[in-house]
């Protein structure tokens, strides 16, 4: 199955998308531009530039409250209001270690974010994090030991949690109980070992039947994998680095995919678009984050 690329826009490094029903479009940032996107299936798109704090590459969103959007900075976190294009800094300290930058980002079943560092500089540096975050408790720490904190997605029931390390020298997906109670989670399995990886695993999301899709960077694919870790499909994208997908589309059936561009040195006049491909299957979008 192959992608089809959805408007002419291009982000030098598109990333962290997700789909809005009451928008009937797809939320997705471009890092490297330090910009917000909306993009609709018509290929239209709305470009918001992220604020002028001391941090401000974007990292990840999700959707929040009252149709407004929960955007990671690299060290911090703001709001975005859609209707009057304005940001206001979330004023919550985060544990990022030392050198590292927030990533990739998903919401549990009760509205906290989870969110995953990588070191900005890159290289083998295993202090990477992911961390809950909520408004009314105490940011925790629920792993660590991680090179580039990716993947990040729930099971259909929310008692499973998802996530990937994106270091060529890990390449590998674990899964751990999530207890939605306390926000922690148990010690975590390998889902799909890196020796199995094809590429490096990105982004991630999840379908109805509780298949987790993730971007294959460096093969051009997104690839389904069953509750049980087999490999059972693939989408073919024209660009080679896919970032991450999500479902969209009124039936959320619909695979929505980012890929980096030409910032990140790649500039075959594909890569930075946003692809969409009919899933074949109905996928689950992320819950309200209540920060």
């Amino acid at each position: 199955m192959t992608a089809e690329r959805v408007g002419p826009h291009r982000a030098g490094f598109g990333e962290s998308v997700f789909w809005s029903q009451a928008d009937q479009a797809a939320w997705w940032l471009d890092l490297h531009g330090r910009s917000l996107l909306r993009t609709h299936a018509d290929g239209t798109t709305w470009v918001f530039k992220t604020p002028g704090f001391p941090a401000n590459n974007p990292r990840a969103v999700v959707p929040g409250r009252d149709g407004q959007l929960i955007v990671a900075l690299d060290d911090r976190l703001s709001r975005f209001d859609p209707a009057t294009g304005v940001f206001t800094a979330i004023d919550i300290d985060l544990p990022v270690p030392p050198g590292h930058v927030l990533n990739d980002a998903t919401v549990d079943a009760l509205g906290r974010l989870v969110v995953g560092t990588v070191r900005a500089a890159g290289g083998d540096d295993h202090s990477g994090r992911l961390l809950v975050v909520s408004s009314d408790a105490p940011v925790r720490i629920i792993a660590d030991g991680l090179c580039v904190a990716n993947g990040l997605a729930f099971s259909p029931d929310g008692q499973t949690l998802y996530f990937a390390d994106s270091h060529r020298n890990v390449k590998t997906v674990w899964r751990a109980t999530y207890d939605l109670e306390t926000g922690d989670i148990a010690i975590p399995a390998v889902f799909v070992p890196g020796g199995r990886f094809p590429g490096r695993p990105d982004g991630a999301a999840i379908d109805r039947d509780g298949g987790y899709w993730i971007a294959s960077l460096e093969t051009g694919k997104v690839l389904r994998f069953t509750p049980d870790g087999a490999l059972d499909r693939d989408i073919q994208l024209p660009a080679p680095m896919p970032s991450k997908p999500c479902f969209g589309g009124p039936d959320m059936d619909v695979l929505y995919v980012t890929t980096a561009g030409p910032l990140s040195g790649i500039d075959d006049g594909q890569s930075g678009a946003l692809y969409r491909a009919p899933a074949g299957i109905k996928g689950l979008g992320l819950p309200v984050c209540t920060l």
